[in-house]
């Protein structure tokens, strides 16, 4: 596999691969000329794919002439490359079951031969994938290609697949005991807290670890949200005096006074805690989220959380996790404006902890808004109402 970031590979590091004659390997295999249209060369190619999903993922790399498993000479491929990966896109879409999030495409232009085509596929936390042929087998990568799994590799693949939530939701539950306990990685003040986890499903099932120096020219674009609930877009140097960062046992971590931090763990988890989501009201309630805004202000926090990953180089599929403890004798501070869509208040909340169930996601919604739209309705449903009002301000904003 080619360990640079998969948006930087250019022709200087397929050159490399020949330079220092990179063998295949179980990570990494050349292909001379691209599957054709045959179902021999159409299984061939989908068995390729899948063994490296089943394994720990892997680079095909097409247009590169190799002997022996090492590459001797760029051949390039010459055909229209958008066409060339929108049939291969569609073959493997078709022809893989259960579809394998995560594949990456791309030419890698600048030889006088043609272009190289690089298939990265990422080790799949689905797996097994089967090729959903006549012929359907599951295939594994090995040190010397793709073989079939036995029995006793697909039960494996299946048991760490099944174990996967299991995992999550222990650490999940391991950290929301330590917050409540305050033991927490910044010093933040009691009572009421929102909880936002990250969880990819990598962090679970290997030795993953990030690094973490990645960070260091990224802080204003991803580490400013560290209070999920104020507004961070300011630049000046009064946001800086207010907020701190740098490593710690875990990872690294930012925070903001006695409020909110952030805290990303070197295994690639995400864990950012706020204290600005509540207000103590003059009638002696505690008040929580009530106002579609600041879900809004929540779902670009999940948006902003997950691209900084994806900057990492953090494979999906991710959960979202969001909880939220110490509410008890807490309302909804519903705005005004929306107080007839609701038609009444209702009694504050009688529990003091909301696990709201995870999302798990196999890549980046499109609509972020729309994919936690459960975790929202959950929450208003916990505090007596139908569901979040968000829907029916939106509808509203619509027609006006």
């Amino acid at each position: 596999m080619i360990q640079k970031p998969f948006d930087k590979i250019d022709k200087s590091d397929i050159e490399t691969l020949i330079t220092n004659e990179v063998r295949e390997s179980r990570t990494i295999e050349y292909k001379q000329e691209l599957p054709g249209n045959s179902s021999h060369d159409k299984y061939e190619f989908l068995a390729d794919v899948s063994s490296f999903a089943n394994a720990v993922g892997g680079d095909l790399i097409y247009g590169i002439d190799a002997h022996d498993g090492v590459p001797k000479q760029i051949t390039g491929i010459k055909d229209d490359m958008d066409k060339v990966m929108q049939r291969l896109e569609n073959m493997i879409r078709d022809g893989i079951e259960p579809r394998i999030p995560g594949i990456r495409l791309k030419p890698v232009d600048g030889f006088l031969q043609g272009s190289i085509l690089l298939i990265h596929v990422p080790r799949s936390w689905s797996a097994p994938h089967m090729v959903a042929t006549k012929n359907s087998r599951f295939y594994m990568r090995t040190s010397t290609g793709k073989a079939p799994m036995d029995v006793s590799q697909i039960r494996d693949a299946f048991a760490l697949t099944e174990a996967l939530p299991k995992r999550m939701r222990q650490f999940r539950d391991e950290r929301l005991g330590r917050i409540a306990a305050g033991e927490t990685f910044a010093s933040i003040r009691e009572g009421a807290k929102l909880i936002l986890h990250i969880l990819p499903a990598v962090s679970f099932a290997s030795n993953f670890k990030l690094d973490l120096s990645l960070l260091n020219d990224e802080y204003e674009t991803y580490w400013k949200p560290v209070s999920l609930f104020e507004d961070n877009t300011s630049t000046d140097d009064l946001w800086f005096k207010h907020h701190q960062y740098g490593y710690n046992y875990d990872g690294r971590v930012a925070f903001m006074w006695d409020k909110a931090y952030c805290q990303v763990f070197r295994t690639g988890q995400i864990e950012a805690v706020d204290t600005s989501f509540f207000s103590q009201k003059d009638n002696g309630y505690l008040y929580a989220l009530g106002n579609p805004a600041d879900e809004k202000t929540l779902i670009k926090a999940v948006e902003t959380y997950m691209d900084m990953l994806v900057k990492l180089e953090v494979p999906f599929p991710m959960a979202v996790a969001v909880s939220m403890i110490g509410v008890k004798n807490s309302k909804l501070s519903v705005p005004e404006k929306l107080t007839r869509l609701l038609q009444q208040e209702r009694p504050p909340l009688e529990r003091d902890e909301l696990i709201f169930p995870e999302e798990l996601f196999e890549e980046k919604p499109s609509n972020m808004s729309q994919a936690l739209n459960s975790i929202f309705d959950t929450m208003w449903n916990a505090y007596g109402y139908a569901e979040s009002p968000r829907h029916k301000a939106n509808a509203a904003t619509s027609k006006t």
